[in-house]
């Protein structure tokens, strides 16, 4: 008796798994459609950040994105400035948080990631970009700067 149970059981559940697994999602182009995020990239701020940021001891170089409440610094270190790398970005970072009140700031010496935000930064100059893909790439980088 107890055997019909389970063969009868067994294809229910193999159904209702095969009913939850596909039901479909909302399209992600009709969901960013609805409530397209706003993008808010300040040049002027950006700038200010990186004419504080070369003040710093061992900056050579350095390029900012301010992008909504979000601030990312890149900086250059060469030489055996890179043997002290971390007080280098402290110190770009507290002079950073001075000169904008209110930002979320992140700070990378690393050299993929400099390249990326001057990337960024010369598309954002142009004029010609796409908010959706800044902020993807944005988020990227941030999630890379973590450390």
């Amino acid at each position: 008796m107890a055997g019909w149970k389970t063969r009868a059981l067994l294809p229910m559940l193999l159904l209702l798994a095969l009913a939850a697994g596909c039901s479909t999602p909302p399209p992600q182009g009709q969901q960013a459609a609805g409530s397209p995020k706003k993008v808010h990239v300040d040049a002027g701020l950006a700038q200010k950040v990186i004419d504080a940021a070369k003040t710093a001891p061992g900056v050579q170089d350095a390029t900012a994105v301010a992008i909504n409440l979000d601030i990312l610094v890149g900086v250059k270190v060469t030489g055996f400035d890179r043997l002290r790398l971390k007080p280098v970005k402290t110190d770009v970072l507290n002079k950073v948080k001075a000169a904008s009140p209110g930002y979320s700031v992140r700070v990378t010496a690393d050299k993929k990631l400099f390249s990326e935000l001057q990337a960024i930064a010369g598309t954002i100059q142009t004029g010609g970009y796409d908010p959706a893909a800044i902020l993807q790439k944005i988020g990227k980088i941030k999630k890379d700067m973590t450390d």
